[in-house]
């Protein structure tokens, strides 16, 4: 997809140096595997009928899970040249999320 953007940029004769891929995200820490599987189901469920996502999709394109799982996807973030992302941590049952994030996950 980035490679996309910058496609397009140079078609209309312009840098893509001079521009700044961010994101913006939701994201929950979990620490059970039974809070993640609940949490997936959830997020499944929240699709309307006929439109529900797989699994496999929310596990690889929602920023759900365990702090390893969240480092290792914004590594691949900043390994595609983001450079900015904005997270925004949902409710979990983790007493202190941006803690954890802080310390497990940066």
């Amino acid at each position: 997809r980035i490679a996309y953007i910058n496609e397009r940029l140079k078609k209309h004769n312009r840098d893509p140096s001079e521009f700044e891929i961010s994101l913006f995200a939701t994201m929950t820490i979990v620490n059970s595997q039974e809070k993640w599987d609940d949490l997936v189901a959830r997020i499944i469920n929240g699709y309307p009928e006929g439109n529900k996502p797989t699994r496999e999709y929310i596990i690889k394109n929602h920023y759900v899970g365990f702090p390893e799982d969240i480092k290792e996807k914004i590594k691949m973030l900043e390994n595609m040249g983001i450079k900015k992302v904005v997270l925004w941590l949902r409710r979990s049952d983790i007493e202190d999320s941006i803690e954890t994030f802080n310390k497990k996950v940066m």
